[in-house]
């Protein structure tokens, strides 16, 4: 992108793509000022999308007003779209509006590709319930509908379903009670659907409203004495995430904790990136419970076998916080909304803690804290 937008320094496309890629590597300041310049070379047609990024840019930059204000520019120069009002209403929560969640979540969603979300029942708004059904299906991420599944107990209707996979359902259905259980491919009878962070935003939850308490309960996975603390780590996210390269990082990273005596770690990842393990040369050093993970239920039992787990920003940190368990989470520069900004603990997980990026792609500063923590532990 570099090398294009040096040959076409007059393309809008080349201004904006750089910035682009400029933003998925880390680069914001930098793709601020690419931004900037596409906005300068956009044809008329192109201009409430360079708008549109350069608050994006802001918001990766941690100034979410500033963003805001970019996103409305963009709104007032294309009112059709829906994309600046999502990133406005994601500014909002990243501020701590909750209020936010219902313009991302509802009013301006944009329908998963979800057997359920073709169905033609209405997404929930708010409606009474009463004498109706409502069907509570998983949506996107994993971590979505364990951080949110708490409010699931709140809906009062008539019937209410759960739909969802089968690496799910175990899970979900030992901590909550439903009316009936049903896969995700329908066919589907009911008068509103919604995901669990839907129902939250339609609920009309507020902060003073959510409780950091555990409400997922699991069985120990019984386990050999190992150590003085037994550590579960996870260091992968799923790739489907946009933002997978930032949040994301390598075993190798985790290496200033397996200096510490008395520490026993686990690996609580699974799919492709239990190898890192193996190419790391840890085989034997950190346990591998993958072959006895093959849902979420049985995550859960490997993290009640845990002291404390250590995690990137993925389902397990929230599955750990549903629980109750103690879990350092290590944050990238630029982070999800749902953990807000200058903080190190949650509203959402009383037993979180969390160790932010003091810049873009520098583990180094929170895994150090996180060290001191675990010694603390000790």
């Amino acid at each position: 992108m570099r090398r294009a937008a040096s040959l076409v320094s007059s393309r809008y496309e080349a201004a904006h793509n750089l910035g682009a890629a400029l933003m998925r590597a880390g680069y914001y300041r930098e793709s601020l000022d690419a931004f900037t310049k596409a906005l300068d070379l956009a044809p008329g047609s192109h201009k409430p999308e360079a708008l549109h990024h350069i608050g994006m840019a802001w918001h990766d930059l941690g100034d979410f007003h500033k963003a805001i204000a970019w996103y409305e520019r963009a709104i007032e120069a294309d009112p059709d779209d829906v994309e600046p009002r999502q990133s406005r209403a994601i500014a909002r929560l990243a501020l701590g509006d909750l209020g936010g969640l219902f313009d991302f979540e509802v009013r301006y969603h944009k329908a998963a590709r979800k057997p359920i979300a073709s169905s033609g029942i209405p997404r929930w708004q708010g409606e009474d319930l009463t004498d109706k059904t409502i069907i509570v299906a998983h949506e996107q991420g994993y971590g979505d509908t364990i951080q949110f599944c708490r409010f699931i107990s709140k809906l009062k209707a008539a019937k209410v379903i759960w739909s969802g996979p089968s690496e799910l359902t175990g899970l979900i259905g030992d901590n909550f009670s439903f009316d009936e259980v049903t896969g995700e491919e329908g066919p589907f009878t009911a008068d509103y659907y919604a995901s669990p962070m839907s129902a939250c935003a339609a609920m009309g939850v507020q902060y003073d409203q959510v409780c950091g308490q555990p409400y997922i309960n699991a069985d120990k996975l019984n386990l050999p004495d190992r150590g003085r603390l037994k550590v579960g780590l996870a260091w992968k996210g799923s790739s489907s995430y946009a933002q997978d390269t930032l949040r994301s990082t390598m075993i190798e990273t985790f290496s200033p904790l397996f200096e510490i005596p008395g520490l026993a770690f686990y690996s609580l990842q699974v799919g492709e990136f239990e190898r890192d393990i193996t190419k790391a040369g840890l085989d034997g050093f950190i346990a591998n419970l993958t072959p006895l993970i093959n849902n979420w239920r049985d995550t859960a039992w490997a993290i009640a076998a845990m002291d404390v787990v250590v995690t990137i920003d993925t389902a397990t940190a929230h599955l750990a916080g549903a629980m109750g368990k103690p879990v350092m989470i290590l944050l990238p520069y630029s982070c999800c909304w749902r953990w807000l900004r200058n903080t190190d603990h949650s509203p959402w997980y009383d037993s979180a803690r969390l160790f932010r990026q003091p810049e873009p792609r520098e583990w180094g500063y929170p895994v150090a804290q996180v060290a001191q923590e675990l010694k603390g532990m000790l």
